[in-house]
């Protein structure tokens, strides 16, 4: 049976739980250095040595497809998804007015000590339902299905999601406009039949709701994430289609300078503690300055660019085919930084060097050795997002 789901990715959130932990995107210091054959593409795109034991744990756990009930096993990054069980029982919000909003659209108020009160996951609950209720969207069974960086509602019985900034949107300085953008982006790429599409049921947004801010989409019907079994080609072939697809978006979009200040507005948030020395963010800033010219001013060909390629964010659908989603980090660049983290991606789904290669080949139009700076800037982005992360929670 085909479940009904929808994913994320790290950093971000349009399907369910979030762009940094489940997948971790890190590189060595050395990252694509001089490749010259296809043992050097994978031995250079190794996760980060810290997070080896919790990538691989994660991975197995993302791997458990068919296990009814709300999957939100991981909890914290952005690269996940969550899946949308039959036996799973609602999150609902409670108390005051977010009680109000629960019995609006059919909730058990009572149900709310299943999450703190006043909690960001009540908060996200209470703003999406209303939203949802007044835009005539049934929620009587509203679901929370993640809480990581961002909140995921499922409106359930309808098949609608509400993805719920939380911590991402410190990433932004207009969240607003940064939301627009996905929404454009999925809008023009609904016709494909390649990525996530809308809702019928409700307007995609954005929404700002008791100061937070939320996105809608279809719940997307799939059989899991794409992995190594759909082959090399297929694999590689998937992402050429998608930018392929993106190389004519007529929108506008962030460039890599937009991405360089993101990043650098995430370090500066950095405060130096008992387990993150001065140094080691310093050591951060540099790293970050180093790949200026390199990456972020790069003269190289600029598209619009997916932003978070993980193959996490891309599902099987039932009927055959692959589709897209999570969309919240879009931006206009080159495709070396897509295809960087794609390549990452697959390494860290166990891909040996030959697969890495082929996939490479079947994107087509790339040497390997020009990949070395975007993976090392993937490297240096997840090791901030990833610490910041750690203490917003702590």
């Amino acid at each position: 049976m085909a479940e009904l789901v929808i994913g994320e990715g790290r950093r971000s959130a349009l399907g369910v739980v979030d762009h940094g932990d489940l997948e971790q995107w890190a590189v060595g210091k050395g990252a694509l250095g001089d490749l010259g054959d296809e043992g050097d593409v994978a031995r250079h795109l190794r996760r980060h040595p810290a997070t080896d034991v919790a990538d691989d744990d994660r991975v197995a756990e993302a791997e458990a497809e068919n296990v009814g009930g709300v999957d939100a096993r991981v909890e914290a990054g952005d690269d996940e998804q969550a899946q949308v069980g039959e036996d799973h029982g609602a999150l609902v919000a409670g108390g005051g007015s977010e009680g109000a909003v629960a019995r609006q659209c059919g909730l058990d108020a009572h149900n709310g000590s299943m999450m703190e009160a006043g909690s960001v996951e009540q908060r996200a609950l209470a703003a999406a339902s209303a939203v949802a209720a007044e835009h005539g969207v049934p929620c009587g069974q509203a679901t929370v299905i993640n809480a990581g960086s961002n909140v995921l509602v499922h409106l359930a019985p309808s098949p609608v999601i509400a993805r719920v900034m939380s911590g991402t949107v410190v990433l932004h300085a207009d969240p607003e406009r940064w939301l627009r953008r996905e929404v454009a982006v999925l809008d023009y790429l609904a016709p494909s039949g390649i990525a996530v599409a809308p809702s019928p049921l409700i307007g995609s947004g954005p929404y700002r709701r008791d100061g937070m801010w939320m996105t809608f989409c279809e719940l997307v019907e799939h059989r899991g994430q794409a992995g190594l079994g759909d082959g090399a080609e297929v694999l590689g072939n998937a992402l050429r289609e998608l930018h392929d697809r993106l190389s004519a978006f007529p929108g506008e979009l962030p460039g890599f300078a937009d991405l360089h200040a993101r990043i650098e507005r995430l370090l500066a948030l950095l405060r130096p503690s008992a387990e993150l020395g001065a140094e080691r963010i310093e050591s951060l800033a540099a790293r970050l300055l180093s790949l200026s010219e390199s990456v972020f001013a790069a003269a190289l060909p600029a598209q619009a660019l997916h932003g978070d390629t993980s193959l996490f964010n891309l599902l099987r659908r039932p009927s055959g085919g692959l589709v897209w989603n999570d969309f919240e980090d879009v931006l206009r660049g080159p495709v070396h930084w897509d295809v960087a983290g794609f390549l990452i991606s697959l390494e860290l789904r166990g891909a040996d060097p030959g697969f890495v290669a082929r996939a490479l080949d079947a994107y087509g139009g790339i040497d390997q050795c020009e990949l070395a700076p975007f993976a090392a800037a993937h490297d240096v982005y997840d090791e901030i997002w990833q610490l910041y992360d750690a203490q917003r929670r702590s």
